[in-house]
């Protein structure tokens, strides 16, 4: 029982922190600081204003606050913001992130659940292998993400969506609103967030494995 919650721990941590992670870019906070970052490409078809309603509606489309009709009455100078190909990859995003962040909560759980099978000394132990095993991933796919952003930006697609239904046009209205930089930063942003918990995670369970009994060694009483 304890080997196996030990392997939990280990294998689900760098999905709980990765989630958790992602969950700060699904934000309109990140949006409005991405659209107010110096040298953010500007938007060819529409004004700063249409532009920041038109992404923040979109981003509460696919995360489940707005409904499909409410999406698609957004506007660009008064005509349809999205065409039909758009509209259908968006209702795919947003399937993909329900469905992503349904386990969520059950990835929760299993961890919480093996954590406490395993208490003290063992549980330290578990998180620090797991902390260990997420910075390495992690920092894989940062490497990756960073020397070739077009090529990983790429296979992630390939994972959820079929043949070539997620590429647009740079005048399509979903790259007028997200273009290449905003993801790159949000990889960035996904992955540091991702690793700096890792570590912090590790740092703890080292700590409490140091103030241990076991870990400050044997009692051996002094000799007379």
């Amino acid at each position: 029982m304890t080997t196996l919650a030990r392997i939990l721990v280990i294998v689900l941590l760098p999905f709980f922190l990765l989630l958790s992670s992602a969950r700060v870019v699904m934000t309109q906070a990140y949006v409005r600081w991405e659209y107010g970052r110096p040298g953010f490409p500007p938007a060819t078809r529409m004004d700063d204003r249409e532009r920041l309603i038109n992404a923040l509606t979109s981003l509460d489309f696919v995360t489940g606050a707005a409904s499909e009709a409410d999406f698609r009455a957004l506007r660009v100078r008064g005509a349809p913001a999205w065409n039909e190909r758009e509209v259908k990859h968006m209702i795919d995003v947003r399937v993909v992130i329900r469905n992503i962040f349904t386990f969520y909560p059950v990835v929760s759980l299993l961890l919480l659940a093996s954590l406490l099978v395993l208490r003290g000394r063992r549980a330290a132990r578990a998180l620090q292998l797991g902390s260990l095993f997420t910075v390495v991933l992690l920092a894989a796919l940062g490497i990756f993400a960073a020397v070739s952003f077009d090529q990983f930006f790429t296979l992630f697609h390939g994972l959820f969506f079929e043949g070539d239904t997620w590429i647009f046009s740079y005048e399509d209205t979903l790259i007028q609103l997200f273009p290449l930089p905003f993801w790159y930063d949000a990889a960035l942003i996904i992955v540091g967030s991702t690793i700096g918990l890792a570590l912090l995670i590790a740092a703890v369970a080292a700590w409490a494995l140091r103030g241990s009994p076991a870990g400050r060694g044997a009692y051996r009483p002094r000799s007379i």
